[in-house]
């Protein structure tokens, strides 16, 4: 077994994919020396342990579990210490003088199936008989009724390929070819790995980066973004399917709508590499969540219909994730009011009666949310919503927030999911929705980041020594950058560049920090040196040095804050979540400004300007922050000479004969 999800082998405690040797003679066979390996034709990869023997007219299973040690003794069960490749690889069978006595090779394996002999042939198994003799050969469908589904090329990443199964039987794909060279030559390319599966109604792909050494899942040529032909061949050359696409735009796939339907569209922001092609909804949204709660509040998801017409939701899904979506049946007539919105709470998606489909929202690793919409039969239409967001904080909650640049989803400033304060869940399951809150902001912002600085008049390129980031308190209580209740457990700037702030260090009401690439405990010449340049006022907490480089060509950065780590009998006891206090995506290019360089300033150094940054608010807040600072959203940022410790919107000019150092500063390394 390839792929275990649900299945447990014999001896076992959890799923874990196996290997199954028999000896058809009546003779025990000693198996200590022999050896098998996985992925790779070279014998000693795994030893069987002295003592091990395969009986007569007997069976002998291994386990196939990374997250156990490998066997070293004979004692059952074994196990290999190694996972077999869902997408494709061989397991090979060696003696105690390497020879190979055995081989098999395979592609996409289905979840919880096996493969086997079956007389002379290895076939796709009906059942899995670890142990017992193999289980009669399970029904395939036709391979020439497979499509050509979804594909990206010209993507940031590799490009890939899509092929769907339309039947209600899996397909072995095994000798059909895969080519973008429709020319003789071009249709003897290697064919498909025997024993390569697709799922009934499912999914296979490859990454299309001409690289088969790789594994079985690359192919062996690149797709063009400029627009090319790709065709698939079955037995005798015959064609299955092709396609042809026009010129691509970057990272947006292109496919079948709906899957292996004759209509070819584009998806911007839905790819869906291995699973149903979609669009989004044209109204209904998911609006706000709720993941992180103690009684009287439940898990929650709310809904709003942005369209001036009713919406019947009866016989939609929603679910935790797309595989599988039919989680949670939303009921018959269930209708969302023109311009209104619906409030499904965890007793409804979490009830017991749903059984292994009832889900919860995970408030420690952060999650999603998918509304599926379905037609009266059941079967899926090819539009979603969806919402994915982060770790949580207790009581707080993600919702929508339109920008200039699109919808983000944040955390929100309050619950708005209809009753704010209840006495109980009941009362809490009492509301039905309404607008959402402005998003929560705080308590310590990213205020400026300088990602590009240049070298001191008269130097050449760009300088790393003068990259920082500012931090402000904008509230009128000083902030703990660590766990009180857990003191170790600090907070931390991650993503572009990575910094975990001191134990026992708080950010003063009003104030600014810092945090930059050099060691201001060992380097100070350094520190003074950027202190001095870029005038930094005395008393301001200086940290360091983080790890990496700000990207010139922008990026995202975030400040997370530890929450209260996971209690037993929690499954993740001792994990700790990080929640996102603040997270920035910068660009040199639009939306965000730009500026040329000032070559008499101090700094020379140019970067987006933030005051109070907030990349995902779109308004300004009901309470002020940083002097009345305009919404620090792309569209409203400038580009300036680094202020560091105060406020200062809009590109300006610090004189030179203005900069003077400070006469002291604070210095932090983590």
């Amino acid at each position: 077994m390839v792929r275990a999800e649900t299945h447990v082998p014999p001896g076992a405690s959890r799923a874990a994919d196996w290997i199954e040797l028999v000896n058809t003679g009546s003779t025990a066979v000693s198996l200590a020396g022999h050896s098998l390996s996985v992925g790779q034709r070279r014998p000693g990869q795994w030893v069987f342990p002295t003592g091990v023997t395969l009986p007569a007219n007997g069976f002998l299973v291994v386990h196939c579990d990374a997250e156990r040690p490998a066997s070293t003794t004979a004692a059952a069960p074994l196990n290999l210490g190694r996972n077999l490749a869902n997408s494709g690889g061989g397991v090979f069978w060696f003696d105690s003088q390497g020879q190979l006595l055995d081989a098999i090779e395979f592609g996409f394996a289905l979840p919880d199936r096996t493969i086997g002999r079956s007389g002379d042939s290895w076939r796709l198994l009906a059942a899995p008989t670890p142990g017992q003799a193999n289980a009669a050969p399970a029904a395939l469908g036709d391979p020439t009724a497979v499509r050509l589904n979804e594909w990206l090329a010209g993507g940031t990443a590799n490009d890939w390929l899509e092929v769907f199964n339309p039947q209600p039987l899996p397909v072995d794909l095994g000798g059909l070819r895969l080519t973008d060279d429709p020319s003789l030559a071009g249709q003897a390319v290697s064919p498909l790995r025997p024993l390569t599966f697709v799922a009934a109604g499912g999914w296979v792909s490859w990454t299309a980066d001409g690289e088969t050494a790789q594994g079985p899942d690359h192919l062996p040529f690149k797709l063009n973004r400029l627009g090319e032909t790709v065709r698939l061949y079955g037995p005798g050359n015959s064609l299955v399917d092709t396609v042809d696409f026009q010129a691509q735009t970057g990272g947006v796939s292109e496919g079948r709508f709906p899957d292996g339907g004759p209509d070819v569209v584009r998806f911007p922001g839905t790819a869906s590499r291995d699973a149903a092609n979609f669009l989004p909804l044209p109204t209904v949204v998911i609006n706000e969540v709720l993941t992180h709660t103690d009684p009287p509040l439940e898990d929650a998801i709310e809904l709003r219909n942005l369209g001036s017409q009713p919406v019947d939701l009866g016989g939609w899904y929603l679910s935790n994730e797309t595989k599988p979506w039919q989680k949670y049946r939303i009921p018959d007539r269930t209708v969302l009011p023109a311009a209104g919105y619906l409030v499904f709470y965890e007793n409804q998606f979490n009830d017991p009666a749903l059984g292994p489909l009832a889900f919860t929202l995970n408030s420690a690793h952060g999650d999603e949310v998918w509304l599926s919409a379905t037609a009266p039969d059941g079967h899926f239409l090819g539009y979603r919503a969806s919402a994915r967001f982060g770790a949580a904080l207790n009581g707080v909650s993600f919702g929508r927030f339109d920008t200039t640049q699109g919808t983000d989803f944040v955390a929100l400033g309050q619950r708005t999911f209809g009753v704010e304060n209840p006495a109980s869940l009941e009362q809490f399951r009492q509301g039905q929705g309404r607008a959402n809150a402005y998003p929560r902001v705080g308590p310590v912002v990213l205020s400026e980041i300088h990602y590009q600085p240049v070298a001191t008049p008269g130097g050449a390129g760009d300088s790393a020594d003068q990259e920082f980031l500012e931090l402000h308190n904008p509230g009128s209580q000083s902030v703990p950058l660590f766990d009180p209740d857990h003191p170790a457990n600090c907070w931390r700037l991650t993503g572009g560049v990575e910094f975990t702030f001191p134990p026992q260090t708080s950010l003063a009401a009003g104030g600014y920090a810092l945090v930059v690439g050099c060691n201001p405990a060992t380097q100070p010449a350094l520190l003074a040196a950027f202190a001095a340049r870029h005038r930094v006022p005395a008393g301001t907490p200086v940290f360091g040095p983080f790890e990496g480089r700000l990207a010139n060509e922008g990026e995202a950065v975030a400040l997370e804050q530890p929450d209260a780590p996971q209690r037993p009998p929690h499954p993740d006891a001792g994990f700790v979540p990080f929640v996102t206090v603040e997270e920035v995506r910068y660009s040199p290019a639009l939306p965000w400004p730009s500026a040329p360089p000032a070559p008499d300033s101090p700094s020379s150094g140019w970067g987006p300007r933030f005051t109070a940054t907030n990349r995902r608010t779109g308004a300004p807040p009901a309470r002020p922050r940083a002097a009345d600072c305009p919404c620090p959203e792309p569209m409203r940022m400038a580009m300036a000479c680094p202020t560091i410790g105060r406020f200062c919107m809009g590109s300006t000019r610090i004189p030179r004969a203005a900069t003077t150092a400070p006469t002291a500063t604070r210095t932090w390394t983590g």
